[in-house]
């Protein structure tokens, strides 16, 4: 609670709109249980400012679009790593590309990149649907692809 107060307000004001839909959207989002604290306590949902299907939030969701996600690592990576300061090739719309994954830094999730952004950043679509937005050092070519 004090980070959505430092986040949505200026000066600890509470009297403020941002702040409102702040603590609407905490009252509406719903937790490891599954239901929200506006459920808890009235037994329904609130209306939110954020469109989100119910779906999204389901735990079963959760983990079956994490085991799509997940592939095993090849057997022997021979690819050479870029070395730091070095430029690395560029990507294109439709390219498909290794993602690593920030928690155990493994090159365990593939997918197609959507969407170039400004800076270095791309959008990748994976095969469960999500749309990852990753720094081009955390996406390299894929060596070898079936298209499916």
């Amino acid at each position: 609670m004090k980070k959505l107060v430092l986040k949505s307000t200026s000066n600890g004001n509470l009297v403020s709109d941002a702040f409102r839909r702040a603590l609407l959207e905490w009252r509406s989002t719903p937790n490891a249980s599954g239901q929200s604290p506006a459920e808890m306590l009235f037994g329904t949902s609130l209306s939110s400012f954020i469109i989100a299907r119910r779906a999204q939030f389901a735990p079963p969701w959760i983990v079956a679009a994490d085991t799509v996600e997940v592939t095993p690592p090849p057997p022997s990576d021979t690819s050479p790593r870029p070395a730091p300061g070095r430029d690395l090739s560029r990507l294109r719309l439709g390219s498909h590309v290794d993602v690593q994954d920030h928690r155990t830094k493994l090159w365990s999730r593939h997918g197609v990149v959507v969407g170039i952004g400004h800076n270095r950043d791309f959008h990748v679509k994976l095969p469960s649907g999500r749309i990852y937005w990753r720094n081009r050092r955390f996406l390299r070519p894929r060596v070898s692809c079936a298209h499916a």
